[in-house]
Order: structure tokens, then C-alpha cells, then sequence
């Protein structure tokens, strides 16, 4: 139990998200798309259940805290390590508090809460792909050098499609956060004491 908390804490608040969104998910307006809409679109503004998806934002942000906070205090990582998760994660916090704008249902929007909403949600991508390169540039083994790489080039390429296309927006938006819970949960913290490939 105890080598499990170690490794693989991260699963506890993407068990959380993940329940949460599925839970938003089902109580979403009828016109609400996985392919097209993203997340945001469940917690968005003048939506009765948007607390669902804005619950699961904000305890998935703390959890992280949490744990990230906990690693911050093992002597065999770098602090240096934890500091873009936690940013990462208070940005997250911060995406279900700032709500985005309404897509889905005629509602006013207030205009200043969903620009913060995206910068909040540019932060913390831009974060989480920070500590992804900061594990590539620590990483003893070139192997898991590649590997941090590889998740951080996905990320952007996400992050592109997002900024730069109109169709499917919610797929581009599941897939990446498919890879930051993927990394949180195998990769996060693999880096000098973890550089040996056979922990893989």
C-alpha cells in the first residue's frame, strides 16, 4: 500500500476528475457533444449543473496539491519538480471558479469571467508541459528523456489544435488530458533516483 501511494498517488484525483466530468457529462444540455465540446462547456456559465464539472476542477486541483506538496518533501526528487504541478494544479482550481462562456444555451455572458477562465486553462497546459520538459532536462536516462519529450510534444500539438482549429474541440481536449493524467500517474518524479528504464 505504502510503495503504491509513492508511485502512484496521482491515480486518486484523476479517479476524481474523471467520475466528475462523466457525472457533468450526463447532466449536460441536450446539444453537448463529446467530439465537439470541450469540458469547459460542462461548467460554463448560466448552466444550472455546471457545480458538477466545476467540483471536479477544483478537487482535482486540490488533490494534486495534496500530493504534489507530499513529494515536495522527499529528499531523492528535486523540489524543483513540484513547483509547475502546484502551479498547475492552483490554475486548474482557478478554471472552476472563472467559468467559460455559454455555448450550448441562450444566456448572457460575462466576457471578462470567461477570458480568465482561459487564461487560467492556458496556464495551467502551459504548466503541466513545463514540468514535463523540466523531467526531460533532469532526467538521468536518456530513455526517459525521450519519453518526458514525447509527452510534452503531444501536449503542444493538443494545445494547437485547440487554439487553432474549430472541429472537434472535444476530442483534442479529452486526448490532452488524457496526457496529463497518463504522465501524473507513470511518469511524474522518473527522473535521476527513478532513471533506471527497468522501473518502467
Amino acid at each position: 500500500m505504502k510503495q503504491f501511494l509513492h508511485y502512484k498517488a496521482f491515480v486518486i484525483p484523476v479517479i476524481f476528475f474523471i467520475v466528475m466530468a462523466e457525472i457533468a457529462s450526463f447532466n449536460a444540455p441536450v446539444l453537448f457533444s463529446r467530439l465537439e465540446h470541450t469540458f469547459s462547456v460542462l461548467g460554463a456559465q448560466s448552466f444550472d449543473r455546471a457545480w458538477l464539472m466545476n467540483t471536479g476542477w477544483i478537487g482535482f486541483g486540490v488533490l494534486v496539491i495534496v500530493i504534489a506538496s507530499g513529494y515536495h518533501h522527499k529528499e531523492d526528487l528535486p523540489l524543483a519538480i513540484t513547483y509547475p504541478i502546484i502551479a498547475f494544479a492552483i490554475s486548474v482550481i482557478l478554471i472552476g471558479i472563472w467559468r467559460s462562456d455559454q455555448v450550448l444555451l441562450e444566456a448572457l455572458t460575462d466576457v471578462e469571467e470567461a477570458n480568465d477562465h482561459l487564461i487560467f486553462y492556458t496556464i495551467a497546459c502551459g504548466s503541466v508541459t513545463f514540468g514535463i520538459l523540466l523531467h526531460a532536462l533532469m532526467s538521468a536516462s536518456k530513455t526517459l528523456k525521450i519519453v518526458h519529450v514525447l509527452f510534452a510534444v503531444l501536449m503542444v500539438i493538443l494545445m494547437l489544435l485547440l487554439r487553432f482549429t474549430t472541429n472537434y474541440q472535444g476530442l483534442w481536449d479529452r486526448l490532452m488530458w488524457l496526457i496529463i493524467f497518463v504522465w501524473l500517474i507513470s511518469m511524474y518524479g522518473r527522473m535521476h533516483a527513478y532513471g533506471d528504464v527497468r522501473r518502467f
